[in-house]
């Protein structure tokens, strides 16, 4: 590895607090890695420790790694196929060390706290088996009349649609105000992380309340990485398949501390949330409160897909079409010192 390292290209150095810093991976030519929210350290210095620690160990597959190793607040890694299509983009987001204080996900429940649940008894096999991302994923269609495009997403999950059709009309028959309340309930107190996953499934059917949107954004921050990766993925589906204004005041600390870094591999798809739900110009200094560091970091990354995120929020909570990060910075930066 020594012998490699000089090749290591650094495209854009820290020059300034939240930049990217986008560098060639040394262990597979062709791929790059791209940090986001780094203010201290260098990419360079950060990936040859890291290759210290976790000789042979891929980076992708290592996200606990920079919290546990290096004591980072949060931390996320994604992978991407490139621009090209010719090797990998990876893109790892951090908060450091220093400001690991404003990573807050939420307390642990108990496993000990947990209730049968016997309404859903029929359900609860689709939380231990991998149909419930796909569920989720597609059952906004089906509640759209869309089953048939629904059925051509299934492939793409690796499902067939004979496994989908039991958890589709298990969500269809659970779409009461009992079911309601009760995923309400077991996403704040049920200790079992395989009935809050299934409680972000059965709320798809209440897309059209505003309390469904609030309990999944805190979802987010459940402690379960499988439970907030559902929830994550429900917010989506619902924002692509039923987009609708959402009148978010109530869940402002939950999507602050998200934009603040708890569980970054929420960041993006929260801001594309926010932006299909009309979040308003009016919530915008109390929601970027001690947030703005990150997001400036977002826009001004190389990767498309996560510089396009953070404008279009900004286009739709500002009114505003700014083209450059230097300008969305000033903005941010006079919003914060209003009131």
């Amino acid at each position: 590895m020594a012998n490699r390292w000089p090749a290591l290209v650094v495209l854009l150095a820290c020059s300034s607090p939240a930049l990217s810093q986008v560098v060639d991976n040394p262990t597979k030519k062709g791929d790059k890695i791209e940090f986001i929210g780094l203010k201290r350290w260098k990419a360079d210095d950060l990936l040859q420790k890291y290759w210290e620690k976790n000789p042979g160990k891929s980076i992708h597959a290592c996200a606990t790694c920079f919290k546990e190793q290096f004591g980072f607040g949060d931390a996320a890694v994604m992978q991407y196929v490139a621009r090209d299509n010719k090797g990998l983009y990876t893109v790892i987001t951090l908060i450091e060390p220093e400001d690991a204080k404003r990573v807050s996900y939420r307390m642990q429940i108990p496993e000990a706290e947990s209730m049968p649940l016997p309404e859903w008894k029929e359900g609860l096999g689709f939380a231990t088996s991998q149909i419930l991302q796909p569920l989720v994923q597609t059952f906004p269609l089906i509640l759209a009349g869309k089953e048939e495009e629904a059925r051509k997403l299934l492939p793409r999950f690796g499902v067939k649609s004979d496994k989908s059709e039991p958890a589709w009309d298990f969500l269809r028959k659970h779409n009461t105000r009992k079911d309601h309340d009760l995923a309400m309930w077991v996403l704040d107190h049920d200790g079992d992380a395989k009935h809050r996953m299934l409680a972000c499934a059965v709320l798809l059917n209440f897309g059209d309340e505003d309390s469904t949107w609030w309990r999944l954004a805190d979802a987010q921050r459940d402690r379960n990485a499988m439970v907030n990766s559902i929830a994550q993925t429900a917010l989506a589906s619902l924002a692509r398949n039923r987009p609708r204004a959402v009148d978010w005041r109530p869940a402002l600390p939950s999507l602050r501390a998200v934009l603040r870094g708890t569980n970054l591999f929420a960041y993006s798809g929260t801001l594309n949330v926010l932006k299909a739900t009309k979040i308003t110009s009016e919530l915008a200094r109390d929601l970027l409160a001690d947030a703005d560091d990150l997001l400036i970091a977002y826009l001004r990354a190389e990767h498309e897909p996560s510089r396009r995120s953070a404008v279009e929020f900004l286009n739709q909570l500002s009114g505003l079409e700014f083209q450059t990060a230097e300008q969305w910075q000033e903005w941010l930066t006079k919003l914060q010192k209003k009131g």
